[in-house]
Order: structure tokens, then sequence, then C-alpha cells
């Protein structure tokens, strides 16, 4: 099976294919800036291995436990006390979680890329093409 940085590296891959691709053909017309190219590699590479945050001994589980850690105090010293009961919630649910289950799926991916069409819809489907490639590296392609 494909460690972390075999799926990190086809995550880059794709990304310069799809810049590339961008380059040539126009498909997202927009112009990149500098705040873009910071952005772009680090969502290449966290959602290329997203589908694992499932493992507890994964990189990834380690940023998104503590990055969630962080938002929930936060929330709590700032009062938006809601909020960090939400992302505990949903730290919670991520921890609970069986792996190659609902994260090695196309559903789990679309839903988790969503958020990114705040940033541009190269940005959404750059995240749901680097998910795609992980389920398709790791041989388990299922649509949910």
């Amino acid at each position: 099976m494909p460690g972390w940085t075999e799926h990190a590296t086809c995550g880059m891959v794709l990304l310069i294919t799809m810049l590339v691709l961008n380059y040539f053909c126009n498909f997202f017309p927009f112009t990149f800036t500098l705040l873009d190219f910071l952005l772009i590699p680090i969502v290449a590479f966290i959602y290329s291995l997203l589908p694992d945050c499932d493992i507890r001994n994964s990189k990834i589980y380690g940023v998104i436990l503590t990055t969630f850690l962080i938002g929930i105090i936060y929330c709590f010293l700032v009062g938006l006390a809601w909020y960090g009961i939400g992302l505990a919630v949903v730290l919670i649910i991520i921890s609970s979680l069986k792996h190659r289950g609902v994260m090695h799926t196309i559903l789990a991916g679309i839903i988790l890329s969503l958020p990114l069409l705040y940033f541009g819809g190269f940005y959404m489907v750059l995240g749901l093409m680097c998910i795609i490639a992980h389920l398709i590296l790791d041989m388990e392609l299922k649509i949910y």
C-alpha cells in the first residue's frame, strides 16, 4: 500500500498537471495571486492525504488533531463556545471512523471539497482530484 509520501507526491504531480492544463486551456480563468501560489500546494498536500485522517498514527490525523484542538481552545477563549463544541463533535466523529470506510469514498471527497469553493472552482476541483487520486492509489474507488 502507498504511504503518505506516495500520496503527497501524487497530489503534487496532479497539481502541476492541473496548472499546466489550466495555463494552456484556461479552464479556470482567473489571475493567480501570490496567496494562491502559497495556498494551492498546501491544499494539494492536505487533500491528497485527507482520506487517511481515520488512521490514528497518520500524518494528516496529527495535523487535524492539532489544528482542531487549537481551534477549540481559541473558540472557548474568545467566547465562541458553540463553534468550539462543533469542532469537538467533528473531531470525535473523525476519531471514531473505521479506516477505508466512509472517508475512502467519492461522496466524502465531494463533501470535503465543497468548502474549497470559497476560494474558487480551481481549488475545489484540485481537492476532489487529489482525494480521487488517493483512492485510486489505494485501489479503493467507491462511490459511497
